[in-house]
């Protein structure tokens, strides 16, 4: 039997291999960033006050084509609050509150390394709950509603691909019916963004 000739079978890893670096010029895989949000979101004050500004943190996660910036971004947030006021006929009442955001949406990326701005919007579901106590007792409420979030930011390469930021985020249409009020989870949020790219 005659035995295959060792430069043919050669022949097709070498061509793979000079196909390779040709392939991968064409070919550019999605980019993916994992953010990390700190900031502040201001509730509305019919629903909310004393406690309609709270401190906010989250977690985010976009990936996007890097040749045309067009991607899909979906996260989470959570902000709390706590404060103390005084009603005449209740005395002094404690208030604290909650709100938990599912959201996920479209985003567009402007720029590349160094510094990228970027505009997002789409569907979020927040979960709310506030109690207030009194010498008397405690009464709580709590309610959840779909709304529309847009959002815009910039990041700043800090080092490697780890970069640093600000966002602003606004919620709309998201109704809530707390102590027998109509009001809403509508807002906006300022965050200090920690961005970490791979």
């Amino acid at each position: 039997m005659a035995r295959p000739c060792p430069v043919r079978r050669r022949l097709p890893r070498a061509a793979l291999a000079l196909a390779l670096p040709a392939l991968a010029a064409c070919v550019q895989l999605p980019e993916r960033t994992v953010t990390v949000y700190g900031g502040e979101r201001a509730i509305d004050s019919q629903v909310w006050a004393p406690v309609d500004e709270q401190w906010s943190f989250g977690i985010e996660t976009d990936t996007r084509r890097p040749d045309t910036g067009w991607g899909i971004e979906l996260g989470t947030m959570h902000s709390e609050g706590a404060a103390e006021t005084f009603i005449v006929g209740l005395g002094v009442v404690k208030a604290d509150a909650t709100a938990d955001e599912y959201y996920a949406g479209v985003r567009k990326s402007f720029g590349g390394k160094g510094l990228r701005t970027y505009v997002g919007t789409g569907l979020t579901l927040i979960d709310g709950e506030y109690q207030a106590r009194t010498a008397g007792g405690a009464i709580d409420d709590s309610d959840m509603s779909p709304g529309i979030y847009v959002h815009a930011g910039a990041l700043w390469q800090a080092w490697g691909n780890v970069e640093l930021g600000l966002d602003y985020r606004r919620v709309f249409l998201a109704e809530a019916h707390m102590f027998g009020a109509d009001g809403n989870f509508d807002g906006g949020q300022l965050s200090l963004i920690l961005g970490f790219g791979f």
